[in-house]
């Protein structure tokens, strides 16, 4: 709480447990807290509500998952409270749920981020005076072009701030990180475009800058335009810029794993590996899973270990991307059963790389 004037959390506030208060947050044991991946909506009870487990837990959720609902959107959801199947953990509130917290706490404003939003922030009027404000200070987040934006109070006790916002700076850097994540998303989607260039080529060689452009953005599930990106990505084997060679396009960038003390050992990488390809989209969530199942912490990774976060994660995964840890410990080297690898290594250790060397670690 910010001066008796501003609620401020990550993403929401606890509106699932019974009669949440603020001394609820300062009570939760937070050092004891190893993970929130797991959520804590149980399902529908036989009255037909969602029921949740323990009181701590959904707080926790709440205050870092948890997205508003706007009345504009979803006419009649000013009371609603309801899991956040969107992000698999938290919940949705409706305007009279922030309302009613405020009032409570007997604050005019409630602040919170979580959310891109394109100018950088925006505000929900919940009625009765109060309102909410999502505010996102991260410009160009993930490439998306967002600007960026700060909140400042006067201290007045009015809950109305000051805006102060920027546009993303569009120099050197900033391209080279876009390009990256550009290159990064086509690593993670080899064996999808492989597929997808390769049924629409038809035998030939050679598509269209439309045709590749369409694909891509399909595949890739980005609403950009990548033709003024094609020389950068599809390289200089193009016929007066009509076409592109879609092999090509493909095998110029892959994904290289090199462990560290094991440099005699070749790079290997993913080519058109679907398997690869999945261990790779996967990798951050999968370093998370292994920290959560690594009982003693000592950050080292046992194939036993490793072997249950891939199963864990599976779990949560769609059919048709499910990953095989057999693969994982090819790629890892992982041969004996007490070979072990750390957390840390197994971080560092992807790479994108391409017909000309290493670009990055990623």
């Amino acid at each position: 709480v910010l001066e008796k004037e501003v609620f401020i959390s990550h993403a929401g506030m606890p509106c699932r447990a019974e009669s949440p208060s603020i001394y609820h947050i300062g009570a939760v044991a937070r050092g004891n807290l190893r993970s929130t991946v797991v959520s804590s909506w149980e399902g529908r009870g036989k009255d037909g509500q969602w029921k949740a487990t323990p009181k701590s837990m959904s707080i926790v959720e709440d205050l870092l998952w948890s997205d508003p609902i706007d009345p504009r959107d979803e006419p009649g959801t000013e009371k609603v409270v309801e899991p956040n199947f969107m992000r698999n953990a938290g919940s949705r509130f409706g305007v009279h749920v922030a309302r009613d917290w405020l009032e409570k706490l007997a604050l005019p404003t409630m602040v919170r981020s979580h959310e891109v939003r394109h100018s950088g922030w925006d505000t929900l009027s919940l009625g009765g005076g109060k309102a909410l404000w999502t505010v996102f200070s991260n410009a160009n987040y993930q490439g998306c072009g967002n600007d960026a934006a700060v909140l400042v109070f006067s201290g007045d006790g009015s809950g109305v701030p000051q805006v102060v916002s920027w546009q993303p700076d569009t120099n050197s850097n900033l391209r080279l990180q876009n390009r990256q994540r550009l290159i990064d998303l086509i690593c993670s989607n080899k064996a999808k475009l492989r597929a997808r260039l390769e049924e629409a080529a038809e035998g030939r060689a050679r598509i269209s800058t439309e045709e590749w452009n369409f694909h891509l953005r399909e595949v890739l599930e980005l609403d950009i335009d990548f033709k003024p990106f094609k020389r950068d990505l599809a390289g200089r084997n193009t016929k007066e810029g009509k076409t592109v060679d879609w092999r090509y396009f493909l095998n110029r960038f892959h994904v290289d794993v090199h462990l560290e003390g094991r440099s005699d050992r070749p790079a290997l990488h993913s080519k058109n590996d679907a398997a690869m390809d999945l261990l790779y989209k996967n990798r951050t969530e999968l370093a998370s899973v292994f920290l959560f199942l690594d009982a003693n912490g000592d950050g080292v990774l046992t194939r036993s270990e490793i072997t249950k976060g891939v199963e864990l994660l599976n779990s949560r995964l769609p059919p048709g991307q499910k990953m095989d840890a057999s693969i994982l410990f090819r790629i890892l080297d992982l041969d004996g059963e007490n070979d072990e690898i750390s957390v840390n290594d197994f971080v560092a250790c992807w790479t994108i790389g391409s017909a000309h060397g290493s670009i990055d670690h990623v």
